[in-house]
């Protein structure tokens, strides 16, 4: 749009209609239709100062609002000047009618959509905030001005399992729609990763997210009228005990981050199937379905690729190695590892375990503590393995080779 033409159209002009139209219930409460909108909303009751908006908002400077795509990043939806009435009338009722024709003002300048991507993980504290980058961050708190629509995209997962913590992204995405933008901009990458790597350092539950939603910045027009489309994860198991991410635990986080992204891309793999499958055993109630995700989760990571000799035996050293520190806490660890491939197996092959397992040196222990030591191992394993860069096949015979375990 071209700077003079919108310096010179008259603002005053629309903030008298604005003025008249703030009463309008029905233009407050339009729904947003496709289509004949005019048709479709001349039977909401609109009143006279609601259409005299409308009609206002006809003027060439408003182009880009008259039955146009308007992009969400990774969806897209037709708009009209309505929608765009309505939102001036809902938005100069927070916060007044001069910052909200500010707002449209500066807008007209822009050529791109400032968003964010608000993921929410139930049952997690953050004390403070982690911030990740520039455009990335965790925290408890949402960003200034969508408290009230998160709060409604919340209430409507009827999930009850407070507190929440965000990872919320900065999205700047193009006015254009654009189908390849779409397909390269979905991001999971970002939610996993965090989810995942803060589950080594949290205590009872794995942080998993419930949902996302990508929510237009609040003085961007259209911001929690046309935004807010659910993505959803139903094959994940969710967190139900609250946990709290200290500042500490969020130094740590960050370092373990920064590690992990520098690993190998080949290395790297096994370790996200493995960390995907250890956020399910640490969630999971059903022992049997724990031990099965629990024993993946580790061969991920324990066995040497493309490998077939002995990966039990690979399992309890491998595993010992890079969570003993001496030699009678390898002994020990060891002991656990074998038990826990023994409940794997159990549960692969008879669809239950037993309720305990014998293990050298301490008799006869409960299946459900074997599993619990072996969730602490594993996130112990885990971020070994992290620490080290990961490791390809020679660097697992390297690792069984090498005499400087103590």
């Amino acid at each position: 749009m071209n700077q003079n033409a919108i310096n010179n159209y008259d603002w005053k002009k629309l903030q008298r209609k604005l003025e008249g139209a703030l009463t309008d219930v029905a233009l407050n409460n339009l729904m947003h239709t496709l289509g004949d909108w005019e048709s479709t909303y001349k039977g909401f009751g609109i009143s006279p100062e609601g259409w005299d908006l409308i009609n206002e908002l006809r003027h060439p400077i408003f182009e880009r609002f008259q039955d146009k795509i308007f992009n969400l990043g990774t969806s897209a939806t037709q708009i009209n000047i309505a929608l765009l009435a309505k939102w001036l009338v809902v938005k100069s009722k927070k916060i007044g009618i001069a910052e909200t024709i500010k707002n449209l003002h500066d807008y007209l300048s822009e050529e791109k959509n400032s968003a964010y991507r608000i993921t929410a993980l139930p049952s997690l504290e953050i004390e403070g905030s982690i911030n990740l980058n520039e455009n990335l961050y965790l925290s408890s708190e949402c960003p200034e001005g969508l408290e009230e629509t998160l709060s409604k995209h919340l209430f409507e997962t009827n999930n009850w399992s407070y507190p929440y913590s965000f990872i919320i992204e900065k999205l700047d995405i193009p006015i254009i729609h654009d189908d390849f933008f779409s397909q390269g901009h979905l991001g999971t990458e970002n939610i996993f990763e965090i989810c995942n790597l803060l589950s080594l350092l949290t205590e009872n539950n794995a942080p998993a997210p419930l949902a996302h939603w990508i929510l237009l910045s609040p003085n961007i027009p259209f911001s929690s009228i046309i935004d807010g489309s659910k993505i959803w994860y139903p094959e994940l198991k969710l967190s139900d005990h609250p946990e709290v991410v200290s500042n500490a635990q969020g130094h740590l986080f960050k370092s373990l981050r920064e590690k992990y992204k520098n690993i190998e891309v080949n290395k790297k793999k096994p370790i996200d199937v493995g960390l995907y499958r250890l956020v399910s055993a640490i969630n999971t109630r059903n022992k049997t379905q724990k031990a099965i995700d629990l024993g993946i989760s580790l061969e991920c990571i324990l066995t040497a690729p493309n490998t077939k000799d002995q990966l039990s035996l690979q399992f309890r050293t491998i595993g010992s190695l890079l969570t003993g520190n001496t030699l009678e806490e390898r002994k020990q660890h060891y002991e656990i590892y074998k038990a826990i491939y023994s409940l794997r197996s159990q549960a692969v092959h008879n669809g239950e375990i037993s309720q305990e397992e014998k293990i050298s040196g301490r008799g006869k222990v409960p299946s459900y503590q074997v599993l619990n030591e072996g969730i602490a191992l594993a996130k112990t394993a885990f971020i070994s393995l992290i620490n080290r860069g990961g490791l390809d096949s020679d660097g697992y015979v390297d690792l069984m080779l090498s005499k400087n375990h103590e």
